[in-house]
């Protein structure tokens, strides 16, 4: 994840917040939710935080990214959030499938990050990995994963194969 490129999403005004040399207690106030921002400001502040270095600020981000309200994500996740953000706020939405859908129908969400989501979520979920082809044909991880979920029909696993099989990935 690069926090170059959560920095660049966000008005310089908002900067301050990603900024390692910004002080402890602006960094902070941040990462516990304390400053008014919208949704998708938020989360990319959030998602940055969470990988700081210092451990205190990074879990404290962490714990506010798994308490932000659906509604905040679902409008976080319509207003074109960078990667690295969606790659971030992944593991939150686990059993969310309304949001889950969002994630991953979104092109900018990185291929890993569905992948991490593929083997454990709804049937609903996997069909909808399943079906995006674009995706299964350049990440041999993601279809691994997808593989292994025990919720996806057979009928579903049998059509991803055969269309695998048939490109020539197998």
């Amino acid at each position: 994840m690069s926090l170059a490129e959560l920095q660049k999403a966000l008005p310089k005004p908002l900067r301050k917040h990603l900024d390692p040399a910004s002080p402890m207690p602006v960094r902070m106030m941040a990462a516990k939710g304390l400053v008014p921002l919208p949704p998708k400001e938020m989360v990319i502040i959030l998602a940055g935080l969470s990988k700081d270095e210092d451990e205190k600020l990074s879990n404290a981000a962490k714990e506010e990214l798994q308490k932000l309200p659906d509604r905040i994500i679902d409008a976080a996740l319509k207003a074109n959030l960078p990667p690295a953000a969606l790659e971030a706020i992944a593991p939150v939405l686990f059993g969310k499938d309304d949001l889950l859908e969002l994630l991953v129908l979104d092109r900018n969400t990185p291929d890993h990050a569905v992948a991490s989501l593929a083997a454990n979520c709804s049937e609903h979920v996997a069909d909808l990995i399943a079906k995006d082809q674009i995706r299964l044909l350049r990440s041999e991880e993601i279809v691994r994963s997808i593989r292994e979920n025990k919720s996806l029909l057979r009928s579903t696993l049998d059509r991803l194969f055969d269309f695998l099989v048939c490109e020539g990935v197998f």
